[in-house]
Order: C-alpha cells, then sequence, then structure tokens
C-alpha cells in the first residue's frame, strides 16, 4: 500500500484538469476585468473575494492547489523553466517586508481605485503574478 502523502498519476492528472478548469475562469475573469470591467469587478469584488475566506477556512490547501493566480506561477516549474534555488533567510526578509509594504499600498487603495476600475484591478493580477512568475523562474 502507498503512504497517503504519494499521488499517483491518475490523481495528478485529475488535479491538473481541475487546475485547468479554474484557471480557465481566472483568465475570463482577467478578461473580464479588461473588456467588460462592470461584470470583471462585480465578479472579482462582489463574488469572488466575499466568499474567499469561506474558501480559505473550509478548503485552504484545496484552492492553493488550484487559485488561478497560483497555477500561473507554477507554470515555470512545470515546463522545467526554473533554477531551483531556494531564498536565504535574508532574502525572505527583504520579500516579507516588501509584500507588507505593498500590502499597506494596496489595501487603501482599493475603495477608491481598485472597486471601481477594472483595468486597475486587472493590470494588478498581472503585477503581482508576473512578480511570482519572474520569482519562480529564479527560485523553486
Amino acid at each position: 500500500m502507498k503512504p497517503p502523502y504519494i499521488r499517483s498519476k491518475d490523481s495528478t492528472e485529475i488535479w491538473r484538469l481541475i487546475q485547468f478548469i479554474v484557471w480557465l475562469f481566472g483568465f475570463y475573469l482577467l478578461y473580464a476585468l479588461f473588456f467588460i470591467p462592470t461584470i470583471g469587478v462585480l465578479l472579482f469584488w462582489k463574488v469572488l473575494i466575499p466568499i474567499a475566506p469561506v474558501i480559505f477556512l473550509v478548503a485552504a490547501g484545496i484552492w492553493r492547489n488550484v487559485c488561478p493566480m497560483a497555477s500561473t506561477v507554477l507554470f515555470p516549474r512545470h515546463l522545467g523553466w526554473t533554477n531551483k534555488q531556494r531564498l536565504s533567510l535574508n532574502q525572505q526578509g527583504r520579500l516579507s517586508l516588501m509584500l507588507v509594504v505593498l500590502l499597506f499600498l494596496i489595501v487603501p487603495l482599493r475603495h477608491p481605485v481598485f472597486n471601481n476600475n477594472g483595468m486597475a484591478t486587472g493590470y494588478l493580477i498581472v503585477f503581482l503574478t508576473a512578480i511570482g512568475c519572474l520569482l519562480r523562474l529564479k527560485y523553486r
């Protein structure tokens, strides 16, 4: 009997299919933010963000594995494009500080900018995903 932490090929394929389906929804959401902003803003800020705490509470591990942004950031790893280096503790500390600074910059802009502007929200998602992809290219 296999240990429970070892995935079979079938379960990996099922996860990839689920990731792809949720990624397609995420792509549509991003498309809507840029080209149909009223629908994109509604879906993002009035549907996804309000149910996000419930998703994290009930199925944090599942969401982490199917989140469209996380799936996109993992593309370089799946394609074998990473250098497979690890961040040093110093680099981890700097990155954490930058994330806190970004949080303090982004949160106050939510109501005046992001809640009302689909393009601004879309650009924010693209920017954060690009940072994740760039970090993934260099580090695991």
